[in-house]
């Protein structure tokens, strides 16, 4: 079985930064028991590949540091710097989860979770067909091989996107070319994110949105399999395990 990650070149440079880092520090350690903390371990950057204790967890890394500066008394203790799966996985549980929601509530408002709600619908033009004389029928907008059909909403007084639909279910002879107001169909399931602060309504943070570019990212006909020496090579050059 193999795994897919990036494009040989993108991974041959990564584990040329990743080797380069690591040997930038003059103390990359492998420990399964951990020393005490001291003034030479400052700085240190420790793999911890014993048993998970209360102090240390099997496959975190730990940096060495110290706390506080003369004349007052210094302290010296291991700082994490990573989480395992496990760990991280925990953390995700006790943050919560998310919740979808027409709007923000405004009472039992929850802390530890994200809160999903409609983005706020954006007007613009639409240009389609619609019946000669009607200001309300239906209009049907020529996208690619298929007509987008908006209905007309009573209610909200405007047109939304309704489906898309075959060309040749669509007879446009009878049909005049308008320009209408729509909601634009390219905001459907797009949705803000919001945190809560204190549990009250001042509380809110938009922290993001679904509307995310991904263009710039690795494509999937980019990917190829990592071997085993690469795997092997990115670890040359490190401290062995003690």
């Amino acid at each position: 079985m193999s795994y897919n990650y990036g494009s040989n070149a993108a991974f041959e440079q990564l584990i040329a930064i990743i080797k380069r880092e690591l040997n930038t520090k003059e103390n990359v350690f492998i420990y399964s028991t951990m020393p005490t903390a001291s003034v030479d371990t400052v700085g240190q950057y420790v793999l911890y590949i014993g048993t998970t204790t209360a102090d240390y967890t099997n496959g975190d890394i730990y940096v060495g540091i110290a706390t506080g500066e003369d004349p007052d008394p210094v302290t010296y203790s291991w700082s994490k710097v990573t989480y395992n799966k496990s760990e991280v996985d925990s953390l995700i549980a006790a943050a919560g989860h998310f919740i979808v929601v027409e709007q923000l509530p405004t009472t039992d408002i929850k802390t530890n979770v994200i809160y999903l709600i409609p983005k706020a619908p954006v007007v613009g033009k639409i240009y389609g067909y619609q019946t000669e004389g009607s200001a309300t029928a239906d209009v049907y907008v020529l996208n690619g091989s298929v007509y987008d059909k908006y209905e007309y909403d009573s209610t909200d007084s405007i047109f939304k996107f309704a489906e898309s639909v075959a060309t040749t279910s669509v007879d446009i002879s009878g049909m005049v070319l308008v320009t209408v107001n729509a909601e634009l169909k390219d905001l459907n399931n797009i949705k803000d994110e919001y945190i809560n602060l204190d549990g009250t309504t001042a509380g809110w943070e938009l922290i993001g949105s679904t509307a995310i570019d991904l263009s710039n990212y690795v494509q999937k006909d980019e990917m190829i399999p990592i071997t085993a020496a690469q795997i092997t090579a990115l670890w040359d050059s490190t401290s062995p395990a003690v």
